[in-house]
C-alpha cells in the first residue's frame, strides 16, 4: 500500500488562476504597451537583465528598477515566472484573512506577491483588504498598482486597497497587519553583506514581528539555492522562537535537519514547469533561459493572539517598538537537547505514524532501489524502496507529505553518506 498523503506543498491551480497567467501577456501590454520592434528586442533584454541580476550583480546601481526598460523587462519575464511560481504555493496555504484585514508586502517590486494572491485565490478577492506595498522603487510600485488594478478589472471584483510606500524592510507602517509578507526580497540583502547571516536574520525577524498583530501570519519566499535555504531555516527558527508555529513546508518543530550549511543539504522544492504558460516558454527559449524547473525555499508561519494583548491596529509601528525577538519563546519548544529528545518520545508515543515532508528528487541506489530524502520530526530521513515501491517514489512529488510507519530508533539504518534515518517502503 502507498503511504497516506497529506497536504503537498505544491497544490493545482484553478483553471481560472491558469487563465489568469496565460493572459498575463495581455494585462501586461495594455498597462505597459511596447511596439513591434520593442517586442521583437524584448529577448535580447531579458538576457542582459539576467546578467544584472546574477553574475553583474555586483555593478548594478541601487534603484534600477526605476528604469522604465528594465521594469518593461523584468515584468514580461521574471514576474511572470514568480507569478507561476507563487500561484502554486499560495493556493495551498491557510491564510486567515477577513474584512478589514491588513497585510504588508515588504520588496513588493512590480506588486507580484498580491497578484499571484488574487490570481491563485479567488475566495479573497471579495475581501476588503488593505496592502501596504513597501520598495525602494516608485516606478515598479506604481507599475505594478497599474497591473493589479487591470487583473481586477478583468475579473470584475472590487481590488483591495493598496498603499504604496517607498522604503526598506524596517519601515514605519500606520497599524499591525495579519499578513506579512516577501518574496524574492532578503536574497538581494543577504547576499553581498559582509555581516553574518545568523545576525542579519535576528535583526530581519525583529522587522518581521514588529510589524504583525497578536493573530498573524508570516510568508518569506525566496529563490531555492543553498544560501537562501540557510536563511530561510535561520529564519524559521527565529519565527518559532518568537511564538509562531510554522506551518508550511515544515511538519514539525524541532531542529531543521536541512540548514543549510556549507557541507549539507539545504530546504528546497521543485516542481516540473510543463504546465507554465506556452508563451512564457517560448519567451524563455528566444532569451536563452529556457526552464523545465521552477525552485523555491519558503517559510509560513503562524501565531495566536494571546489573552488580554494589545490591539495595536491604530497604532503606527516600526522596529524600533518595543518588541524583543526573545520574549515570546513558544512554550513547547525548549533548547536543550534532552528537552527535543523528550518531546519526539512523547510524540512518538501519541502517534503511529511519522509525517515525511519529501525534500529531494529520486535518487537511484544499489540492487533497483529508489531513494528520496525528507524532513521529519527525527531529522533528516530516507526514504527508499524497490519495485512497486520504487515505482511510488519516482511518481510523487517534491513537496508532498506523507505518513509512514515510526521507525525505531534505537535500531534505526542510516544512510552511509548523510547519517539519515532509512525507512523502507514495503
Amino acid at each position: 500500500m502507498a503511504p497516506h498523503e497529506l497536504e503537498p506543498v505544491f497544490r493545482k491551480i484553478l483553471p481560472e488562476t491558469r487563465a489568469l497567467l496565460d493572459a498575463f501577456p495581455e494585462i501586461v501590454q495594455a498597462v505597459m504597451p511596447l511596439d513591434s520592434k520593442k517586442l521583437q528586442q524584448l529577448p535580447g533584454e531579458i538576457r542582459e537583465l539576467s546578467h544584472t541580476l546574477t553574475d553583474e550583480r555586483g555593478d548594478r546601481r541601487v534603484g534600477y528598477m526605476n528604469d522604465p526598460s528594465v521594469i518593461a523587462s523584468y515584468v514580461r519575464y521574471y514576474m511572470w515566472w514568480n507569478l507561476v511560481r507563487l500561484t502554486r504555493v499560495l493556493s495551498g496555504l491557510s491564510l486567515s484573512l477577513k474584512d478589514g484585514d491588513a497585510a504588508v508586502d515588504l520588496g513588493s517590486g512590480p506588486l507580484t506577491l498580491p497578484i499571484a494572491l488574487w490570481m491563485s485565490r479567488p475566495e479573497l478577492r471579495d475581501r476588503k483588504l488593505t496592502w501596504y506595498c513597501v520598495d525602494i522603487s516608485q516606478g515598479a510600485l506604481a507599475a505594478g498598482e497599474e497591473l493589479f488594478l487591470s487583473l481586477a478589472a478583468r475579473t470584475g471584483n472590487e481590488p483591495w486597497k493598496i498603499v504604496r510606500i517607498k522604503g526598506e524592510c524596517g519601515v514605519s507602517l500606520r497599524r499591525r497587519v495579519s499578513l506579512v509578507a516577501s518574496a524574492n526580497m532578503f536574497n538581494e540583502l543577504f547576499w553581498d553583506n559582509p555581516a553574518p547571516i545568523e545576525q542579519q536574520v535576528k535583526h530581519h525577524a525583529s522587522d518581521l514581528v514588529s510589524y504583525a498583530e497578536p493573530d498573524a501570519s508570516i510568508l518569506i519566499v525566496e529563490p531555492g539555492v543553498p544560501r537562501a535555504g540557510r536563511f530561510i531555516s535561520l529564519m524559521r527558527d527565529a519565527l518559532i522562537r518568537s511564538g509562531f508555529s510554522v506551518t508550511s513546508p515544515c511538519p514539525h518543530e524541532l531542529a531543521c535537519p536541512f540548514p543549510g550549511l556549507r557541507t549539507g543539504k539545504w530546504c528546497h522544492f521543485a516542481f516540473d514547469t510543463a504546465e507554465a504558460p506556452a508563451k512564457l516558454h517560448r519567451l524563455s527559449e528566444d532569451a536563452g533561459l529556457a526552464k523545465d524547473r521552477a525552485v523555491l525555499s519558503f517559510v509560513f508561519a503562524e501565531r495566536k493572539a494571546i489573552a488580554g494583548s494589545v490591539d495595536g491596529d491604530e497604532a503606527a509601528v516600526s522596529p524600533a517598538a518595543d518588541l524583543n525577538v526573545q520574549e515570546a519563546i513558544d512554550s513547547k519548544r525548549k533548547d536543550s537537547p534532552m528537552d527535543s529528545l523528550s518531546m519526539v518520545s512523547r510524540m512518538t508515543g501519541l502517534f503511529s505514524d511519522l509525517r515525511v515532508r519529501i525534500t529531494s528528487d529520486p535518487i537511484k541506489l544499489p540492487d533497483y532501489y529508489i531513494g528520496r530524502y525528507g524532513c521529519s520530526e527525527l531529522g533528516m530521513v530516507m526514504l527508499m524502496g524497490t519495485y512497486g515501491a520504487a515505482d511510488y517514489l519516482k511518481g510523487c512529488h517534491s513537496g508532498s507529505l506523507v505518513e509512514v510507519p515510526m521507525p525505531d530508533r534505537k535500531r534505526a539504518e542510516r544512510d552511509q553518506k548523510t547519517g539519515a534515518i532509512i525507512i523502507r517502503l514495503q
